[in-house]
């Protein structure tokens, strides 16, 4: 189990040499404040650092005839690569386009075949427009890494409650605590910096499963098909 809000806090700070704090949220104490803020700002780099499995999410939306436009999930943080999929017809949807691209769509005499889309403001731009009901899907990376009392998945993007958990490694976070601590008291941090580095690298490594890997040097036979000339059947 997960070390909560608190017990990291008086990890830390025991590890430090500082104050252990009796409760967090809601303290005056400066150091506990200063603690608190570095480490709702720590979840938040760590949430931008890598597509940690527990923070993937799948969203399907049905598309609306005569509508381009669809909202992100409200806790998305962004878009997990070559995952936009339309379900109805089986095949991936094209994007994202870029700003230039789109415009040469939009510009061009016909548009019509495999969707398009891009992230436009706040939305999913799809186009051509839809003009029926089909089932759209992709991955995205959620905003929220914080696991409320009692539960079992994340809720909240920010710490609000001492019994609070997180989906990182404990060992990650209070490598991660101490070294932002040290460097936000221009404090030496050579070594938390080596730490936290090692860790972080490692729990991303264990993150997701990959399957065994081959690293000898092997020789690929390249095949050239011979076709006969004239004409020909199966």
């Amino acid at each position: 189990m997960s070390h909560t809000l608190l017990e990291l806090m008086d990890q830390a700070t025991g590890e430090l040499g500082l104050a252990q704090p009796s409760a967090v949220i809601g303290s005056s104490v400066s150091q506990t404040v200063q603690f608190l803020a570095l480490i709702q700002r720590l979840g938040k780099d760590l949430v931008r650092e890598y597509e940690w499995r527990r923070l993937v999410t799948e969203y399907t939306f049905p598309t609306v005839a005569s509508t381009a436009d669809y909202a992100l999930p409200s806790d998305f943080d962004r878009m997990v690569s070559d995952t936009h999929w339309d379900r109805t017809n089986f095949w991936p949807n094209m994007g994202p386009k870029t700003s230039q691209e789109w415009q040469e769509i939009q510009a061009g005499l016909v548009n019509f075949g495999r969707s398009r889309w891009r992230l436009y403001q706040n939305v999913v731009r799809i186009t051509p427009t839809p003009s029926s009901v089909m089932t759209m899907a992709y991955e995205y990376v959620s905003n929220l890494w914080v696991i409320a009392t009692g539960g079992t998945a994340p809720t909240k993007a920010l710490f609000t409650v001492d019994s609070d958990t997180s989906i990182f490694p404990d060992d990650l976070m209070l490598s991660g605590l101490k070294l932002y601590f040290r460097k936000e008291k221009r404090l030496d941090f050579q070594y938390e910096l080596a730490e936290f580095q090692e860790i972080l690298a490692t729990r991303k490594a264990q993150d997701q499963p990959v399957s065994s890997q081959n690293v000898a040097i092997t020789q690929t036979e390249v095949v050239n098909p011979s076709v006969p000339e004239g004409s020909w059947s199966l």
